[in-house]
């Protein structure tokens, strides 16, 4: 844990309790390197028998490289990060430590700066509304009410617009930054106010959904998420990402198109004993579970099949191929955001 002291430039490292400080950072040929130092000016009670006072000193210099050849070239920044500390006791540990948080520290800054990565989910839905009506929609039961995820509780507004919310668990906090209305679109452009590994292991987000129309009678909904994995949770991410918007796109969709007794799933007895009694219950089909157990009554594949997809959850619910195939990952921004 780090605590900040902004005046100062300084900085305390718990729960080592010492403390670090920024010094002038120096500029060198027109701006092509820059090199930032800092040194411990506090050992604090753990190293003040391991470390010499005042023999540390770090420096981290920012340089501008480019080459390559005729058919290639490429241009960035190299870091190169200096550390030297005189100690005291046990140099092999201290070292061995440094070389860890550090390679780390740099592996990490290098991650959070790296290209995103972008989920795009394209859904047709039938429809005579306008986008600007099914934004309206996608807000009210998607951001408002959760749409139709397994949670124990809707999410928790906490602005009186309802654009800054709360999903618990895991306290994850998302913000709508823009809502964009013209003549062909409208867009819901949205962000997770606090990624962390506890909530979303991501360094940056950025998502947007957007209604267009394509026919009298057709609207295509295009959900899109922009994010910078934190390191080693890329495949997690990307995972529960897919997971939950697949979810969350489909219920939305039959929200939308499934009115009367087609939005309901009827329920029955095993083998269809006592049938003609009607179902036992029904479920709203634009839930998650609702979604599933409709996808489950139409679903006449194998029992091998069948098994096999209870250990792929993300599939829990899809139709069809086409469902399943309607999404993709690239790597880039999301275009055309002001």
């Amino acid at each position: 844990m780090v605590i900040e002291n902004k005046k100062a430039a300084a900085r305390t490292l718990l729960p080592l309790f010492a403390e670090e400080l920024l010094l002038e950072r120096t500029d060198i040929d027109d701006d092509t390197t820059i090199v930032q130092e800092y040194k411990l000016i506090a050992l604090g009670p753990i190293w003040k028998s391991e470390i010499e006072p005042d023999s540390h000193l770090g420096s981290v210099s920012f340089s501008f490289v480019e080459g390559g050849d005729e058919t290639e070239q490429f241009s960035g920044t190299e870091m190169t990060w200096n550390v030297t500390f005189n100690t005291l006791n046990r140099q092999n540990l201290w070292q061995s430590v440094t070389e860890s948080s550090i390679s780390d520290a740099c592996e990490n800054l290098k991650a959070h700066l790296s290209q995103p990565i972008l989920f795009t989910k394209k859904m047709v839905i039938q429809t005579d509304s306008t986008p600007k009506v099914l934004a309206e929609q996608w807000f009210e039961f998607v951001w408002r009410n959760g749409g139709g995820l397994p949670l124990p509780l809707p999410p928790i507004s906490l602005s009186k617009n309802g654009h800054d919310r709360m999903i618990v668990p895991p306290f994850l906090r998302e913000r709508i930054l823009d809502i964009k209305v013209t003549s062909e679109f409208t867009d819901i452009i949205y962000t997770v106010a606090n990624p962390s590994l506890l909530t979303y292991p991501v360094y940056t987000h950025l998502g947007r959904v957007r209604f267009q129309t394509l026919a009298a009678d057709q609207v295509e909904m295009t959900w899109e998420v922009s994010i910078r994995p934190i390191r080693n949770c890329k495949s997690f991410v990307k995972n529960f990402t897919e997971t939950v918007i697949n979810v969350l796109a489909r219920n939305f969709k039959s929200h939308v198109q499934d009115v009367g007794t087609n939005a309901m799933v009827n329920v029955y007895p095993p083998r269809g004993f006592m049938k003609d009694k009607g179902p036992l219950f029904q479920v709203r089909k634009d839930t998650w579970l609702g979604s599933v157990l409709y996808a489950h009554l139409r679903d006449n594949r194998s029992v091998v099949e069948q098994t096999k997809d209870l250990f792929q959850p993300w599939r829990w619910g899809t139709i069809d191929e086409n469902e399943e195939n309607g999404f993709s990952w690239s790597v880039g921004e999301i275009s055309n955001i002001e």
